[in-house]
């Protein structure tokens, strides 16, 4: 009999709980025909008292309190230690169904008997569910009292310690302090993980999930609930309430970012770019085709964008990828040097010239030479980089002798060269060699969808590279999505880093360096585009702006014309909802919209919608097709 208690144990611990009632069952049934005499008594209690946890585990709370009751008026009880458990036990599972005096009732029983017996364990237990009876009561300072007796009661108990920050967590989120519930629950994670208790794993991510998902974190409330139904069924647990709430959040979330995470996780392994906003996505198509060219690119954008990344895409993706990438930082260079630099010297060619050396043109031999900031070129080098480009044929300096090289050529620059050509610093007829196809990055404010996804890329590479787990707070993220990044990129990820070397866990708003410059709300709403732009304008503006417009009156102060084209998108997304009577499908069909894309625009713009019961409008097609 103890050997068959012992396996109902390991069952329930690794939350196989129908198979554990079975098997306590089982065990309960034959000591029972023993007559419970002696040690099969004890034996016969611990088994029905823990199919009773089983058949809680499962949802079944019902069944379950009937199970303790019958063990209370039972004689299975002998010891105060067991009735303690027991109206613990029961005074929980009454408060989850909304009894609260019976709840009450059991739970001071179980605490008179604790404080007698100085049973300090399990007080600490029982004190936690009357702090969660208190908080249903609306009693706040015994949720605070309770709570903080029962921590220091926990002491050096691993697993009463993570219960007790879990429901800690837990009350937060009841009383709508979500940022502080999910401090407890990382706590609670990080501590699950470090013991090992990972069967509490699943609840800990799935709540987790939840506050993400209300703080409109989408990407990673996906994650969350995937990583907890995924450690739900490795673990074999067969906890209700984690697949619903996953499920929930799931359901509210996916459609709008299981594209985004796949087309990131490509791009990366791809290109080592992280690029979901449809701009750059255009511009991975745009590096996809030609890549195995032989034309000249010329990679535009503001410092930070990421040209030499667009460079390096090029190179790798087409069958140059095996020959060298060369970069030359073209301001770096003195103009005195540049030629001997890219086209090498010989011999005696100058002072100091001692012997003879190729240079980066031939070294590159089959692979990419990227000329980086070219609009600093000498006007000096200018014509023989034109020859170059013409034929692949070069002279190394001081020599007459013609060389040539394959080498393809991928420029960059953030300054205007058709500028530069008006005042005769750059070459007409160069521009045009370098610009055999032109690839324009926009800055970061204008692909604000691929913030998160840059940063989350970098921060799991940091946390690979170190060994640690350091995440970003909800103050964080919505700092980053809220910030105009002028620095694009190159300032993302600098601010990443920094968090990463400050912060000891979770990265702040304050680690990031950046938070400072929120203090002028009018620069920012300056600076960002699109929609938080609209969002400054007021109700009567925001009407009529149309109509200004028109009358030539120009938009409103605070609304840019991306900020204008969202908050128009918004307007007919809402409208056509509405027609439709909230039914997303007909919606879809009549804006000529995928299902999926209808769902993100809805989850971009926080528009609620819920679908309305009524006889729907024809569609159009109906319609024209009705005599």
């Amino acid at each position: 009999m103890q050997l068959r208690l012992l396996l109902g144990n390991a069952l329930l611990g690794a939350g196989r709980n129908r198979e554990a009632r079975e098997t306590y069952f089982d065990v309960y049934r034959r000591c029972r025909m023993e007559r419970l005499r002696g040690k099969l008594r004890e034996i016969g209690h611990k088994a029905l008292m823990n199919a009773g946890l089983a058949t809680k585990n499962l949802g079944e709370y019902r069944t379950a309190i009937q199970f303790y009751r019958e063990i209370l008026a039972s004689d299975l009880v002998q010891q105060p230690l067991q009735e303690i458990q027991i109206r613990n036990l029961l005074g929980s599972l009454l408060n989850r169904l909304g009894e609260s005096d019976e709840a009450d009732a059991e739970l001071n029983r179980a605490l008179k008997l604790a404080l007698r017996y100085e049973e300090h364990s399990l007080e600490a237990d029982v004190r936690l569910n009357l702090a969660v009876l208190a908080f249903h009561r609306n009693q706040p300072e015994q949720v605070t009292e309770n709570l903080e007796r029962s921590r220091e009661l926990a002491g050096d108990d691993p697993e009463r310690r993570l219960r007790v920050e879990i429901n800690m967590g837990t009350l937060l989120w009841d009383m709508g302090d979500t940022a502080r519930s999910w401090i407890f629950f990382d706590k609670a994670q990080d501590f699950a993980r470090r013991q090992p208790l990972e069967r509490y794993l699943p609840l800990i991510l799935a709540n987790q999930a939840r506050i993400r998902s209300q703080e409109g974190i989408a990407s990673e409330a996906v994650s969350l609930a995937e990583e907890a139904l995924e450690l739900n069924d490795t673990l074999q647990l067969e906890d209700a309430w984690v697949r619903e709430a996953c499920k929930e959040v799931l359901d509210t979330h996916q459609a709008e970012t299981e594209d985004h995470f796949r087309l990131a996780e490509v791009l990366i392994k791809s290109h080592e770019m992280v690029a979901v906003s449809a701009e750059m996505r255009r511009i991975i198509r745009d590096v996809d085709a030609l890549a195995s060219s032989d034309l000249p690119v010329l990679v535009l954008g503001e410092t930070g964008t990421g040209k030499e990344l667009v460079a390096r895409a090029l190179h790798n993706a087409g069958p140059r990828r095996e020959a060298p990438f060369v970069p030359v930082n073209c301001p770096a260079i003195p103009e005195t040097l540049f030629e001997s630099t890219l086209f090498g010297h010989v011999r005696g060619a100058f002072t100091g010239a001692d012997q003879d050396r190729k240079g980066l043109v031939e070294l590159a031999g089959d692979g990419t030479i990227f000329l980086d900031e070219i609009g600093d070129l000498p006007l000096s080098i200018q014509p023989k980089l034109l020859r170059f480009l013409e034929s692949g044929e070069f002279q190394r300096m001081g020599s007459g002798q013609n060389h040539y090289s394959d080498a393809r050529i991928v420029s960059a620059t953030n300054r205007d060269l058709a500028e530069l050509m008006a005042q005769r610093q750059f070459r007409n007829d160069l521009i045009m060699r370098i610009s055999a196809f032109r690839i324009e990055l926009p800055p970061l404010a204008r692909r604000r969808e691929d913030i998160y996804f840059i940063a989350a890329s970098l921060l799991d590479e940091l946390n690979r590279r170190h060994s640690t787990r350091k995440a970003f707070s909800a103050r964080a993220l919505k700092l980053m999505n809220e910030y105009p990044f002028p620095g694009n990129v190159r300032e993302l990820r600098n601010a990443v880093m920094r968090g990463f070397q400050i912060a000891e866990h979770e990265i702040e708003p304050a680690d990031l360096g950046i938070q400072h410059v929120l203090s002028d709300d009018r620069e920012i709403r300056r600076r960002l585009p699109a929609r938080d732009a609209a969002s400054t304008v007021s109700q009567g503006e925001e009407e009529d702006w149309v109509l200004k417009i028109n009358r030539g009156q120009g938009l409103p102060n605070g609304m840019n014309l991306e900020g204008a084209l969202h908050d128009l998108e918004k307007r007919i997304i809402v409208r056509a909802l509405d027609f439709r009577r909230g039914d997303r499908e007909k919606t879809a069909e009549d804006l000529g919209l995928s299902f999926r894309a209808l769902k993100y625009k809805i989850a971009k713009y926080g528009i609620k919608s819920r679908k309305r019961r009524g006889v729907l409008p024809d569609s159009p097609e109906e319609r024209e097709s009705r005599p």
